[in-house]
């Protein structure tokens, strides 16, 4: 699957990815294809995923034709892959925030394990409800609550 930038499931078509020979990662971001999105930060506390322009990550996800893909811009070249639930897309784009923070093309976290691996909170999108949700758990010493 990997490499492929076009996806069919029964009737529907996941909208194909492009690259961009004409601009950069930004022009790349504005002519995405309805359903996709780039996704600038991941984590509990939004680190960055990427580094725009030149690496960007793009998610589709389509809940009612259980449809879920994720895209890799890097400086003009794109790949695609399709996931086969909402879940694993989640993990799939933890592994790809993983690499680009182990590899220093992004801003890394403060807390990131030194084996391989990610905590908790540096998996799954960023969301502010994941953010006041965390505040309301936590001591004001910063130990958190059960």
């Amino acid at each position: 699957m990997e490499g492929q930038s076009h996806r069919e499931n029964s009737q529907h078509t996941i909208p194909e990815l492009h690259p961009n020979y004409s601009g950069d990662g930004y022009e790349w971001i504005e002519r995405l294809p309805t359903g996709w999105e780039a996704v600038p930060s991941w984590g509990r506390d939004g680190w960055d995923l990427g580094a725009w322009p030149l690496a960007i990550v793009a998610t589709y996800e389509n809940s009612d034709t259980d449809q879920y893909a994720y895209g890799i811009y890097t400086e003009g070249d794109v790949s695609v892959s399709q996931v086969e639930t909402h879940g694993g897309l989640y993990a799939v784009v933890d592994g790809v925030a993983e690499w680009y923070w182990r590899n220093e093309y992004a801003l890394g976290l403060p807390d990131l394990p030194e084996d391989q691996g990610l905590l908790d909170h540096h998996r799954r999108p960023f969301a502010w409800w994941r953010v006041k949700a965390d505040k309301q758990h936590r001591h004001p010493d910063g130990t958190t609550r059960s």
